[in-house]
């Protein structure tokens, strides 16, 4: 039976493991506050996230008027904060490093109760060593509460199959609906984890199919509120988010890799993708689609790619499950590479899983000795990697798995310290010998595995010019341009990026040159014809901005910024009945929450 039991050696543990976590945490966070990436580059996905957060704090309770293209749950955990602590980015960082120290000490629990204390304490140790928690802790992303989440569930898992009442089917329903809402790759390891407690009761079939009733009676009640509000606002029929197509289509196409890889005509960020993938659905389908439709039409390609060439599929399929247990990181986060050699901490765990992966290894083999008693954590371990290679392999992804490989190869040292004590030297000896030659393959394999590639340091480049831009370092700003430029000469950030800098320099021949060969290489380029449109507005040439306007809102017909500076266009051309109804639309489609913009919008159409 699992011992819950605490006694004064786990208090010491559990004090030790908090210790370490918070130093740790505290170094990082002492050298993070100082590099550039502490306030938010644009056009990251942290940025997405922390604008969102700010309207559903402002008032915009339903959180916009689509479909969710993001996980919900973190959206109003950050809302929340926001109301608390006003928008301050260093109490969320500074709530998220609580939250990595609490969920060492979760990882602690489920290594004591499916082995024994030891192998708790070592899968903590595991758990501090890896530096891409503290990384991800430090933005404004869903991992780090995702993280917390699944550990915590996966412990309630533990505890409800030791008790006999059925009530705790249906609150695992509503925590693992709220976990879905985090981050949904954990929907398949739910249903899975319900079984695994039936059998561990060895509960008859009318009791089994009760307590499953339960279960999803609890999820649906969460994720049918979401469900709920997205046909609300949309009056379309999604359970949780809208971009499970395009997802989908970025790791299974012809020229996906297995990794996370935006082809040239998607945007990489969560925004710009989802406004690419909508445009570019749309344009195929020659009318408006809701979000459901855009989502189908890229899995629809996708479906096609699989049919059309099932070996080449089946090729990618196996090169992501490879993915799955290479040492070496696919993190796509640019961030991440723009302060790996600036912040200490990092220099003192490791950025990858080449310690973990080997022990991880050898102690699955060993817990299959007690497969029925261990299953969850097995199952826990398929369930995520199928989620993960359905789609595409990237850190992002990977690091669920990283809580329970961790037991796993504390298992591994637990049994080889174990083997030593009892003198059963030939067993440990055997053990070691396996760790150092799984080490040995997975750092031979590695070699071919992609690193951070010209992709990742093409984006990293124009974020950073991003930023000197805002701190008016314009020479900074263009030095970086040009190492892009370098690496992705007629990429389309790039193009969009120049022009930005141009113009804010005073360069409008060139500003226009840029932004006019965006639009004229990718005709779809939404955030291009916006820039043209801003500036021709700026020069007063209003004839050319309500052009390049009107065709941004044929694109893309519920941006408010374009129909607001598309008002503007009109209001000066001395078309007022055209103006108005642009700022109608532009107060129509802009955030609930925004009430300083929606004045500035009214404030624009007053006297027409």
């Amino acid at each position: 039976m699992p011992n819950y039991q605490l006694d004064r050696k786990d208090t010491r543990s559990i004090l030790s493991i908090l210790f370490i976590a918070v130093i740790i945490r505290a170094v990082y966070f002492m050298d993070f506050a100082r590099t550039a990436v502490f306030n938010i580059l644009p056009y990251s996905d942290s940025s997405y996230y922390f604008n969102w957060a700010r309207d559903i704090a402002a008032g915009d309770i339903l959180g916009g008027s689509r479909v969710f293209m993001k996980w919900p749950l973190y959206g109003y955990f950050l809302a929340g904060l926001f109301r608390i602590f006003g928008s301050s980015i260093a109490v969320v960082y500074a709530l998220q490093f609580m939250l990595g120290a609490l969920t060492c000490v979760l990882v602690y629990f489920i290594g004591k109760i499916m082995f024994n204390r030891a192998v708790g304490f070592i899968a903590a140790l595991f758990y501090l060593s890896y530096g891409l928690f503290l990384y991800y802790e430090g933005t404004l992303i869903y991992t780090a509460l995702s993280l917390f989440l699944n550990c915590l569930l996966f412990l309630y898992f533990l505890h409800i199959s030791r008790t006999r009442g059925r009530a705790g089917f249906f609150w695992a329903g509503i925590f693992s609906g709220l976990c879905a809402l985090a981050q949904a790759n954990i929907i398949l390891f739910a249903p899975l984890a319900a079984l695994w407690v039936l059998r561990q009761r060895r509960a008859d079939f009318s009791a089994g199919l009760y307590a499953m009733l339960l279960f999803f009676a609890g999820l649906s009640a969460v994720l049918g509120i979401t469900a709920c509000r997205n046909y609300i606002v949309e009056k379309d029929a999604a359970l949780v988010t809208g971009h499970v197509g395009i997802n989908f289509y970025l790791g299974n196409n012809p020229e996906a890799t297995g990794l996370f890889y935006n082809p040239e005509y998607i945007a990489p960020d969560q925004e710009g993708m989802s406004k690419d993938a909508r445009i570019i659905a749309e344009l195929n389908a020659g009318r408006r689609l809701k979000t459901s439709q855009v989502s189908n039409f890229w899995l629809s390609k996708s479906f096609a790619f699989i049919k059309s060439d099932p070996r080449a599929f089946i090729g990618l399929m196996l090169k992501k499950v490879a993915y799955l247990f290479v040492p070496f990181e696919a993190n796509h986060d640019t961030e991440y590479y723009l302060i790996k050699d600036k912040v200490r901490a990092l220099r003192l765990v490791s950025p990858d899983l080449r310690y973990i992966l080997p022990f991880f290894i050898v102690g699955a083999f060993l817990g299959l000795k007690q497969f029925r008693k261990n299953a969850l954590i097995y199952i826990a371990l398929a369930a995520l990697s199928l989620s993960i290679v359905a789609f595409f392999v990237c850190t992002r992804y990977r690091i669920m798995l990283v809580p329970f490989m961790a037991v796993l190869a504390a298992l591994a040292i637990n049994s080889i310290w174990e083997a030593a004590v009892k003198k059963k030297y030939p067993a440990a000896a055997l053990l070691c010998v396996s760790v150092v030659l799984v080490y040995a393959l997975l750092s031979y394999s590695g070699k071919a595995y992609p690193r951070a590639n010209n992709y990742v340091r093409y984006r990293g480049a124009i974020q950073m010019a991003s930023f000197y831009e805002v701190e008016n370092d314009r020479a900074a700003a263009l030095r970086e341009l040009k190492q892009a430029a370098l690496l992705n000469p007629g990429g389309r950030l790039l193009l969009l990026s120049l022009g930005n800098l141009y113009y804010n320099s005073g360069d409008y021949a060139a500003a226009e040159d840029n932004f006019r060969k965006a639009v004229r290489l990718f005709p779809l380029y939404a955030d291009a014809y916006y820039n043209l449109g801003l500036m021709y507005n700026r020069q007063g040439r209003f004839k050319e901005a309500s052009e390049a306007l009107e065709e941004l809102v044929r694109l893309d017909p519920m941006d408010a910024a374009a129909h607001f500076e598309l008002g503007r266009a009109y209001r000066f051309a001395g078309q007022p009945r055209q103006a108005a109804k642009e700022f109608a639309l532009a107060v129509k489609y802009i955030g609930a929450g925004r009430k300083a913009e929606i004045e500035q919008i009214r404030a624009e159409s007053a006297g027409l």
